[in-house]
């Protein structure tokens, strides 16, 4: 049910990976984080990833002018969203 909310389409993933697209990878990370259970990263996830939502909905969409502006938003949502489940991670 989560994935079916999730508010962006499945992304194709790039390189050989073992995940086909963005929401597979995202399953796995979310399935890794209810085995792991850790009250601090669940709570301080919710957190980020309620700011990101809001941040996507309420600005980045509106704010999306042309197909390749959506596009953008979309997949810096996503990516944003995965990090939050490997916090130590940074984009470059």
């Amino acid at each position: 049910m989560m994935m079916a909310s999730f508010p962006c389409p499945p992304l194709a993933m790039e390189g050989s990976s073992r995940f086909p697209n963005s929401h597979d990878m995202l399953a796995y990370l979310v399935d890794v984080a209810a085995r792991r259970n850790v009250k601090k990263e669940n709570e301080e996830r919710q957190r980020s990833q309620e700011r990101l939502l809001h941040d996507f909905i309420v600005c980045a969409l509106p704010g999306s002018k042309s197909e390749e502006e959506t596009w953008e938003a979309m997949t810096h949502f996503t990516r944003q969203y995965m990090m939050t489940y490997s916090p130590v991670m940074h984009e470059t």
